[in-house]
């Protein structure tokens, strides 16, 4: 059961990083434990909500799909590990700039009190969708 409850987990932090600004906004500090591993550096769950807020500046329309053929789950004790594959887009309009290819999410996940909190998040952009773009429009990517 933890494993289908940690799937499920990642599967919603992935539809709320693809909602409105306000939305996500709202919602990403539900999602993550007082600390977090955040691409191997540990850090408060505030100083991360302060990198996210900067990321959705930066790209304000975001679409996360996850391709569930490649979502792996494994879990021992409290914790489970989910990686993905997932495609991206985003856009920044008023910038005119968008981006899209394929990147890998990792998440480690521990239930405190049967519930799911991140604990560890790494990712990377694996293959851009046009050329010539810099930028790094995965959910974790640092702003």
């Amino acid at each position: 059961m933890p494993a289908s409850v940690a799937r499920q987990f990642a599967l919603s932090y992935l539809d709320f990083w693809s909602a409105p600004n306000p939305s996500t906004l709202v919602a990403s500090p539900v999602f993550y434990a007082p600390r977090v591993v955040f691409h191997g550096r540990s850090m408060t769950s505030d100083a991360l909500f302060a990198e996210k807020l900067r990321f959705v500046a930066r790209w304000p329309d975001r679409s996360y799909k996850p391709r569930l053929e490649t979502m792996r789950t494994s879990c021992a004790r409290d914790l489970c590990r989910v990686r993905t594959t997932f495609d991206f887009s985003a856009t920044n309009a008023d910038a005119a700039r968008h981006s899209e290819g394929q990147g890998t999410l990792e998440l480690a996940i521990r239930f405190v009190g049967g519930r799911p909190y991140i604990v560890e998040e790494n990712s990377r952009v694996t293959r851009r969708g046009s050329a010539g773009n810099d930028a790094r429009p995965s959910p974790p990517a640092r702003g």
